[in-house]
Formats: C-alpha cells, structure tokens, sequence
C-alpha cells in the first residue's frame, strides 16, 4: 500500500519530531537562559527565520510548526509562537535553540549575557 506524503509549503514532508530529553531545570534550579530571558527576546530577536530554518533542520520543530510560525506577520508574534513550543523542550534542546539564537542574532545574545554579569 502507497502512503501518500504531506509536502507543506516549505517543501518539507510530514515527520515526526526528534525525542526530546527531559532535562528539567539547569544546575541548582537556575531557569536556563532562554526561559530567563523570554521576554527580551521576545522583544528584540530580528532574524526568527534562519533559527526556525536550524529548528526544523535539528527536527526540534515539527513541519506543520514551522510553517505555522513561518507564516506570522511579525517577529515578535512569531517569537511568541515559536516559545509555545520551546516551553516544552528540555535542557539539550533549549541549547541547540541558544545555539540557533548565538549564531544568527550574537549580538543580541551577548548584550543579554553582559547584563546578566
């Protein structure tokens, strides 16, 4: 029997998310730092479609995700959006999505880490 596969408009086919690692809070109930810094980046991420592009690419995001948020006018609803899923992630994920926020928005990421010290 054929299985018919789902092409969604970025032209990515329907797949399930990787397994995501409960890690539960950082060392001594720290928040992690994109829990910590939710609202600035929020706020202030300029570039949200290069960090869903590595999201998808990781399978941190499901397809479906990824072209709902995709299709948000602004970077701040689409920021709001992308945190409905990031709220379930544990820490390993959280890291890749730091990672994903570090490499194309670093000076953002550096303004918030100065602050913090």
């Amino acid at each position: 029997m054929l299985s018919s596969l789902y092409l969604s408009v970025s032209g990515c086919a329907s797949q399930e998310p990787a397994k995501r690692e409960d890690q539960g809070a950082a060392a001594g109930d720290e928040k992690h730092f994109v829990d910590k810094h939710r609202t600035d980046l929020i706020q202030r991420v300029t570039l949200v479609a290069p960090i869903l592009d590595d999201l998808l690419q990781m399978r941190l995001l499901p397809c479906e995700a990824y072209d709902t948020v995709r299709s948000i006018n602004t970077n701040q609803e689409k920021m709001r959006a992308l945190y409905d899923h990031v709220k379930s992630w544990g820490n390993k994920d959280k890291d890749k999505f730091l990672q994903s926020l570090r490499r194309h928005n670093s000076p953002l990421i550096r303004d918030l880490e100065e602050a913090k010290a």
